[in-house]
Formats: C-alpha cells, structure tokens, sequence
C-alpha cells in the first residue's frame, strides 16, 4: 500500500523490517525489487527478484518484471528472453505478450514479433473494458504488417485502432497517414 502511494522510504522500511521476520518469502523481495525498479535501481532490482524467483520459481509475474528491468539496462536480448518466459508461464496475459512484442521488434524486428503482437491484440481485445495498452498494440500490430507486406490485415488492424483509441491518441494522426497510403495504392 505504502509503495502504490509513492512513500517509498517507508515502503522500504516496512520491506525491511519484514525481511527480518522472515527472509524466505518471495512476495517480499518482488515488492523490494519493485520499489528499487521504480526508483531507477536496475541492478538491485534485478537481484530482488532473481531471489524471489530462487525462492519460489511460481511467481510468473516476476519474470515480467525481470525482463523490464533489462529492458531498462539495454539489454534487450535478456528482456525478451524473461519476457518469454513470463508469457510461457502465464500465455493468457496480454499484457505480457505486448510488453514481449515490443522487445521484440527491438531486437530482431517486424516478422518476429508479428506473432506474438497478434497474440497481445487478441488477449488485449477479449477484455472488457480493453486495456489501456491496446490501442497501442493494434498500432504496432498494423505497422509490423505493413512493413511485411500485409496490406489487407495492416488496413483491417488500423480501422480497428481508429475505433478504438482515445481522440487525442498521440499515433492516431499516423495511422490515418498509413491507411491513406495503403487504400491508395
């Protein structure tokens, strides 16, 4: 609670103090690894949850949370591969396969991450109400297939897209750009 209403030292605290009572719960160092996460503590984060997951390898989230902070060290290659891992563990997560995906394209490109993009869309668009990352992965999704020559399914992702986003989503002016050029030609 203390760490969702940004008191972080004394989120750390409690965390701590916890630790102390009892080292061997995982949640504990997932919630560390967080907090340090977001205070731009890569590395410690990083050991946080690598004893976490030693303690109880269950926690699929974690993975995810894993390959965020690799992200965020530059190392895409690790993140997609934590990323895998989380979506391998929990396959139902949309957001886990968008945040997948988006590493992805980062490392090895658009027919790659193609796949696992229509796998967030279709876990994204299932949700009722659809998930604020949505909107985003139909983008994404319409860029990699237009990119790879999908024409139909780029025009198809994009209207869906326009029906979905917010009016002032910040890619809605390019994808009308985009179906602009791939209606004409």
């Amino acid at each position: 609670v203390l760490f969702e209403m940004r008191q972080m030292e004394k989120a750390m605290e409690q965390y701590n103090r916890a630790l102390e009572l009892d080292s061997r719960i995982a949640e504990i160092h997932i919630r560390i690894g967080q907090l340090k996460l977001h205070q731009g503590m890569t590395r410690d984060a990083i050991l946080a949850f690598e004893r976490a997951l030693a303690l109880d390898p269950r926690f699929a989230e974690t993975y995810g949370l894993v390959g965020e902070a690799f992200e965020q060290l530059g190392d895409m290659k690790t993140a997609v591969a934590y990323y895998r891992r989380a979506v391998k563990t929990i396959p139902n997560n949309g957001e886990l396969a968008f945040k997948l995906a988006l590493a992805e394209l980062k490392v090895y490109g658009n027919s790659t991450a193609l796949r696992t993009l229509r796998n967030a869309v279709g876990l994204g668009g299932r949700q009722e109400p659809l998930p604020e990352w949505f909107p985003e992965a139909l983008y994404r999704l319409g860029v990699a297939q237009a990119a790879v020559g999908s024409r139909a399914g780029a025009i198809q992702t994009f209207k869906r897209y326009l029906d979905v986003a917010p009016e002032n989503d910040i890619d809605r002016a390019e994808v009308q750009a985009y179906l602009t050029r791939l209606t004409e030609s």
